[in-house]
Order: C-alpha cells, then sequence, then structure tokens
C-alpha cells in the first residue's frame, strides 16, 4: 500500500477548503487524509477524483481510521464524484479517503470544503 499523505489545514475566517493527495500503489489502493487544526468542520462538499481512471476505482470516506466503526460513506467512481452529505469532523480526528482498485501510479486526490467553527462549536 502507498504511505498515506496527511495535511493538516488551518484555517482562518469561517469557509475552509482542504486537500490532499496520494499516488496509488502497485495494486491500486491508497490513502488521503485531511484535519482541522484547532478548529471543528461541518462538511459541505467532499470530492474524490484521479489523475487516470482506466480501471474505475472505488473510494470510500472514514472518520477516524479506516473500518466499519469509522466508515461514513463510498462511491463506485471514485475517479470523479462529489457528495454534499454534511458530516462534523471535530479538531483533532481525520478525514480519510481510501481508494482501492484503481490504475496503478495515478495521483488521488481528496478535497474538502465547508465551514468551520471553533472547537467544541461545530455545527450539523
Amino acid at each position: 500500500m502507498a504511505a498515506p499523505v496527511h495535511l493538516v489545514v488551518s484555517v482562518s475566517g469561517r469557509r475552509f477548503v482542504a486537500t490532499a493527495q496520494v499516488k496509488l500503489d502497485a495494486t491500486g489502493v491508497g490513502q488521503a487524509m485531511v484535519s482541522p487544526a484547532g478548529v471543528d468542520w461541518v462538511t459541505e462538499t467532499i470530492t474524490v477524483s484521479t489523475s487516470t481512471s482506466t480501471l474505475q476505482p472505488i473510494a470510500s470516506l472514514y472518520l477516524d481510521g479506516v473500518g466499519q466503526g469509522g466508515f461514513l460513506e463510498g462511491t463506485f467512481t471514485g475517479s470523479r464524484d462529489t457528495t454534499d452529505t454534511s458530516h462534523l469532523v471535530q479538531a483533532g480526528q481525520q478525514l480519510i479517503c481510501a481508494w482501492s482498485g484503481g490504475d496503478v501510479g495515478a495521483t488521488a486526490w481528496l478535497r474538502v470544503a465547508g465551514t468551520s467553527y471553533p472547537a467544541g462549536q461545530g455545527a450539523t
């Protein structure tokens, strides 16, 4: 599996955009993570994409760990899809996107946009 890429984003004001990317490994698998630094996020859009899509990857979104307990949602079109489902991501938590079944060596991107709140005051 490719080494996960983790990006911590600081925000000023209420709007935020956080991005992370990963190169899919020799099995077409990779993970990218974003995390709010000292604030809570309420997501408005989460977009996943890949640089190539000869193989159509699956993308799954998790909160604080890849597994059934952290699963939020997923898509069978992990090469280009957007959700507008709102999720609360509290300060210190990680939003993780895991791709599988993608093109070997493709770059996968995670883009999260929404509103930030002082830590502990995130609204849903």
